[in-house]
């Protein structure tokens, strides 16, 4: 009984400061570089995973003001972010288009400020979904036009992010009841391409001490999804699959950064492709 309530201790404090950090993000976005420009494109995606993984949570009532102000805060940073983008892009000339992003953002903003219910999940995981893949569209788009090698590493990181709160929302829709018919495929295919991508960045040649660390650490952190996925845990606990999740996200995130931060930076107000 100890060992459960520190757990639930250190995972509403890893919370609560993630919140902390985001709030914070959400008021300061400036956009200096490229390099930056493809991390936070690319934590949009994960951003539509885990508003849906926290709005299914709270439909569970599994969730806690935590998540409550963390949905909140996401909503905010999202709109925040992708006003930050347009006007970085816009200021150095690369024409990429956000539209289809900002039409979809500007259509599922109402249902994730709904009271969270089990009958909303099915339609908002079909459009976050949806904007996931915009928004990916529009990170790999802003990757390939800063014409830079280093901008890949910084794109394939981020994407890990989105996996991390991607499976958890997966497991959590299923727990709560809702059958859908491409869930294994879903969860394979999330598995296949997290394994995948965790080794192309283990094996990076430039990765420092620092980031292989974390990475070791990503890595215990998915043999959960990994022993989840295979049966080797039976009856997971929805605390445990959000705690693992958040881990990983956040080991991603801050390597992700790191990545970004040592990456060569393509000129000022040119584009080199």
């Amino acid at each position: 009984m100890k060992l459960i309530n520190n757990i639930v201790f250190i995972t509403l404090f890893i919370l609560l400061t993630f919140i902390a950090s985001s709030s914070f993000a959400a008021q300061n976005i400036i956009i200096k570089d490229t390099p930056q420009a493809i991390d936070l494109a690319g934590k949009q995606r994960m951003l539509t995973q885990r508003m849906l993984k926290n709005y299914v949570l709270l439909a569970m009532n599994k969730g806690v003001a935590s998540e409550k102000q963390q949905l909140e805060q996401d909503i905010l940073l999202f709109s925040n972010t992708l006003e930050a983008l347009n006007n970085y892009t816009e200021s150095i000339n690369y024409n990429i288009p956000s539209d289809n992003v900002e039409m979809y953002w500007g259509m599922l903003q109402q249902l994730l400020s709904t009271q969270p219910s089990k009958i909303v999940v099915t339609e908002l995981q079909r459009g976050l979904d949806t904007l996931l893949e915009e928004t990916n569209r529009y990170t790999v788009a802003l990757t390939k036009r800063s014409g830079q090698n280093s901008s890949i590493i910084i794109n394939i990181s981020g994407k890990q992010r989105m996996f991390s709160q991607r499976l958890a929302s997966l497991y959590f829709i299923n727990l709560l009841g809702i059958k859908d018919k491409d869930f294994q495929k879903k969860l394979d295919a999330s598995i296949q391409s997290f394994e995948k991508t965790q080794t192309k960045l283990e094996q990076y040649s430039r990765n420092t001490a620092s980031i292989n660390k974390k990475l070791k650490q990503v890595s215990l952190s998915f043999k959960f999804f990994t022993d989840l996925a295979s049966g080797k845990i039976k009856n997971p606990m929805p605390l445990m699959i959000n705690l693992n999740s958040n881990a990983i996200m956040q080991n991603m995130d801050k390597i992700t950064k790191e990545y970004a931060q040592s990456a060569v930076k393509p000129t000022w107000g040119q584009s080199p492709i």
